[in-house]
């Protein structure tokens, strides 16, 4: 599950390093998740019906374009992390991820020749 998203937050990371020159056109993005369960799908078989994780939840993440109000919060990479080990502890049942976004963080700084990774989660992104 880890290479699963490791490998599109790569492709962010890079692109971040070579971004085209500020335009007078500003291009924002919206986001938001919407958790929902797929009742005609089991997941987890033979758990009880009170169980949340019997039938399959589903996370859609919606990316939609938006103009910036000044009540707007500013996405962080972190919380784009954030969603894999919110969710493999979620889909788990457990903690097993707990500490999994600065794991990764971390990864990407000793790999990229960051210094500093938490300097790296707390980048802001243009949603």
């Amino acid at each position: 599950m880890r290479h699963l998203l490791l490998y599109p937050s790569l492709l962010f990371l890079l692109s971040c390093a070579n971004k085209p020159k500020e335009t007078t056109d500003n291009y924002r993005a919206g986001f938001k998740t919407i958790r929902t369960v797929d009742t005609s799908r089991i997941y987890k078989p033979g758990a009880d019906k009170s169980d949340y994780l019997r039938l399959r939840p589903l996370d859609l993440d919606i990316w939609y374009p938006a103009q910036i109000t000044e009540s707007d919060s500013v996405l962080l990479f972190k919380d784009f992390l954030g969603l894999l080990e919110e969710r493999a502890n979620y889909y788990t049942a457990s903690n097993s991820a707990t500490g999994l976004t600065k794991q990764i963080a971390q990864s990407f700084c000793e790999g990229l020749k960051c210094s500093d990774p938490d300097k790296l989660l707390n980048y802001k992104m243009s949603s």
